[in-house]
């Protein structure tokens, strides 16, 4: 007996999640840059902006990839 697969998230939301994930990933990037030139540097902020940053740019192009039909 099978049991057919289907996605946790619809196919038809793929494109909103992949503009806005990569936007935010972007958007927190840019403010670790910011902050990593900074004179006042703390590693505690760096490293979770960098955390937040590489969480949302991963999960974006994963998202890309399933909206052009690249299945990873």
């Amino acid at each position: 007996m099978d049991i057919p697969y289907t996605s946790p998230v619809s196919p038809d939301f793929y494109g909103t999640l992949t503009v806005g994930l990569l936007l935010s990933g972007l958007a927190v990037m840019s403010l670790f840059f910011t902050k990593a030139v900074s004179p006042h540097k703390d590693i505690v902020v760096e490293f979770i902006l960098a955390l937040i940053a590489a969480f949302l740019l991963g999960f974006g192009s994963l998202f890309l990839f399933l909206w052009a039909e690249i299945y990873v």
